[in-house]
């Protein structure tokens, strides 16, 4: 199989103008044509594993998920001809199973009581009857943080001219803070790595798990793609903080981002007020481009 239509494009670096003398800038992974940072490490887990030959032409891929890790792996399948099924709870967003529905996928409904542990635990089910299937599994797949160490980091580095002091983001499986930091400290050992976890949470800090309202970070458990040797820091975030920043990116940017996102921006912001921060660089994800109807249209356009 050629793998060929899995290569994924550059992202931009903008630079948001607050702070002091430091910069913020923001790596936007919702320029991907799915409009998330997850479009990486879909394509990457793919095709990594069509060329270890985990998959071929009649394999099915099977993913839990009611966001944009179902949204790559669908669109994914759809490049490479692959049928695709994705289990998800009743109570998911009509434009986002539209999406999913567009690139091709089966979906399969959860009682949406039970969540996404309840999606997890059909396919589960599905996996113990089922023959010449594939699951990608993002928290404990290797192949995730490896698509942002092979091409995020680098694009990083090169967007900055290895010009860059702090790299600070919510963790959800962990891929894309770890990938990145993992390549951007081999450049340079001094950059600082922070990662972001709900206040009210406090799993990745050694504590229990709390329900939260930044969705895309903070699963509830620490994913085996979490890699805590290329973590620093693990600093707390409220979600007042990241919706107050949700509605200053759109007021003043005229940007619609995902709650995680503002989480993101919202700590670069308060990282670069401090006199300790004043003459650094702070880099951060925009992880999702929030505005459904726009990345229906661009994913009806493609198909």
């Amino acid at each position: 199989m050629n793998t060929n239509a899995l290569k994924i494009g550059s992202t931009r670096l903008l630079k948001l103008p607050v702070g002091k003398a430091s910069s913020v800038f923001l790596k936007m992974e919702s320029d991907h044509p799915t409009g998330s940072v997850k479009e990486r490490p879909a394509f990457h887990m793919i095709k990594t594993a069509i060329e270890k030959g985990q998959i071929n032409e009649e394999t099915r891929v099977l993913e839990a998920s009611s966001g944009n890790t179902g949204i790559g792996i669908a669109r994914a399948c759809k490049l490479m001809k692959l049928p695709c099924t994705i289990f998800l709870p009743e109570n998911t967003p009509e434009l986002r199973i539209e999406i999913l529905r567009i690139l091709g996928a089966d979906l399969v409904f959860t009682p949406s009581e039970e969540g996404m542990k309840g999606s997890i635990e059909a396919l589960k089910k599905h996996l113990q009857n089922s023959e010449n299937i594939y699951h990608p599994d993002q928290f404990s797949n290797p192949a995730n943080p490896e698509a942002h160490y092979l091409t995020t980091g680098p694009e990083i580095w090169e967007q900055t001219n290895g010009n860059i002091n702090v790299l600070v983001a919510g963790s959800g499986s962990g891929g894309t803070i770890s990938g990145c930091s993992r390549f951007l400290k081999e450049k340079n050992p001094s950059i600082r790595t922070i990662a972001l976890e709900p206040e009210q949470t406090h799993v990745l800090r050694g504590g229990e798990h709390a329900p939260h309202e930044i969705s895309g970070i903070a699963p509830g458990f620490v994913p085996e793609n979490f890699h805590r040797n290329y973590i620093d820091e693990i600093m707390p975030v409220s979600e007042m903080e990241s919706l107050e920043c949700v509605s200053f990116m759109r007021r003043e940017f005229n940007l619609r981002i995902s709650a995680s996102s503002g989480a993101n921006i919202a700590k670069a912001i308060q990282l670069a007020s401090l006199e300790s921060h004043a003459v650094k660089n702070i880099i951060t994800f925009v992880c999702e481009n929030a505005d459904f109807d726009s990345r229906e249209a661009t994913i009806r356009n493609q198909s």
